[in-house]
């Protein structure tokens, strides 16, 4: 997937920054249920930052559904959130956000949105992401590798190796598994779309605390670059 940045002469900051908080870990089919779990859906978020995050009134897009999560909806600094129905909450301790229902489809298009409907983490997941055929016809979550690697998809995820089926709340099973990203990343284009602003497009995703450093970028003859923004 290609990437698209804005550099403006200036503009103003935003809140959390794309990929701040992560989706790192999906049950979206507990038929046959799992080994040591309740059997209902869940999603799990990962805080990547070091500071405590409100997401009061973010919204999870679900193949085109929009769920707005609640007042008082905090994640710790790299602490987990599971989002899940009320059921699961009576088996699962931990920093849960609870709905009175809530299901994921079998394969589908998942968006965590700030209160302004920016894009922060997105996935399109399917049972493809489960590799072993012993685990293929359900009651194991698919889990995200490397914290450090989100722009990665597919690549970057597992099935789960924990013996419950999943592991809400708790470090992915398949965290010790270590994955390469051999393709560097190129410009694609580089456009003027107004008098102060510039847009770039790279050939793939990279990560946020890099592309938005301003001091990465040098422009001849010199201009001092005020910010840099991801285009959603």
């Amino acid at each position: 997937m290609e990437l698209i940045i804005i550099l403006t002469f200036p503009t103003t900051a935003v809140g959390a920054y794309i990929h701040d908080i992560i989706i790192n870990e999906i049950m979206f089919d507990v038929n046959p249920e799992p080994n040591g779990l309740p059997p209902y859906d869940y999603l799990e978020l990962y805080n990547r930052t070091s500071k405590t995050m409100d997401i009061s009134g973010w919204h999870l897009i679900l193949s085109g559904k929009m769920l707005e999560l609640p007042a008082n909806s905090y994640i710790d600094s790299y602490g987990y959130a599971v989002i899940s129905s009320k059921k699961f909450g009576e088996f699962i301790s931990g920093n849960l956000i609870l709905f009175s229902s809530f299901s994921l489809k079998s394969e589908g298009y998942i968006a965590l949105t700030d209160t302004n409907l920016r894009d922060i983490d997105y996935i399109n997941y399917s049972p493809d992401f489960i590799s072993d055929e012993d685990k293929i016809t359900g009651g194991w979550s698919i889990e995200m590798i490397d914290h450090d690697l989100p722009c990665l998809g597919r690549q970057n995820w597992s099935v789960c190796e924990d013996q419950s089926g999943g592991t809400p709340c708790r470090q992915n099973s398949v965290s010790y598994k270590t994955v390469i990203d051999e393709t560097p990343a190129f410009i694609l284009d580089i456009s003027v779309i107004s008098e102060n602003r510039l847009e770039i497009t790279f050939s793939e995703q990279l990560e946020p605390y890099v592309i938005l450093n301003t001091s990465i970028y040098r422009i001849e003859p010199y201009l001092e670059i005020s910010s840099v923004e991801i285009e959603i």
